[in-house]
């Protein structure tokens, strides 16, 4: 199940065959808007159900409605994410917010929340990830990066930063750590 600006919408087979233009239009008869009592109500112009008008989205100038019922536009919106174009063009939006200021922002704050974490966390526990690092802690190439960065001073720093840190016993007292 997918959802479109918190709505939940099922998209069914038929409306997605004849958004990717794979079927011929349905044909309706009768008129776009009526009353139906004293309720507002409007015929979708995709799927044809009478529906009332909390059921289409405002279009941007906030006048008026859209034709297609909030169901079908979340179809044709589905379906235009899976072509390669629609894909394309979602990238571009991305990579377009994510270069803006609240778009780095919200990245920022996302980094430092507890739900990146969580994520982070699960991500981890995953076999197909432990894999992946025992593959690459293997690898000559790590072995190399590990001796290189041995021999650096922020390595020797590093190690003589810990190595002056108090540490607790087992007995809960304080006690310096030597070398």
């Amino acid at each position: 199940m997918r959802t479109r600006r918190g709505k939940a919408c099922i998209p069914d087979s038929s409306r997605l065959d004849y958004l990717a233009g794979r079927s011929a239009k349905p044909s309706f008869h009768l008129p776009l808007s009526t009353s139906v009592n004293n309720m507002e109500t409007k015929r979708c112009t995709d799927c044809g159900e009478i529906l009332p008008m909390q059921m289409f989205y405002r279009r941007p100038d906030g006048r008026s409605r859209g034709g297609a019922c909030k169901k079908c536009e979340c179809a044709r919106a589905i379906a235009w994410g899976r072509t390669k174009k629609g894909r394309k063009s979602q990238a571009k939006a991305r990579t377009k917010y994510r270069s803006s200021e609240k778009g780095r922002l919200a990245q920022r704050e996302y980094g430092r929340s507890s739900a990146r974490k969580a994520v982070l966390g699960r991500y981890h526990q995953k076999p197909s990830y432990k894999a992946s690092v025992s593959r690459q802690n293997r690898t000559q190439r790590h072995k190399e990066q590990l001796q290189r960065y041995a021999k650096t001073e922020k390595r020797k720093a590093a190690s003589h930063r810990y190595s002056q840190t108090a540490k607790r016993s087992c007995f809960g007292t304080i006690e310096a750590k030597r070398v």
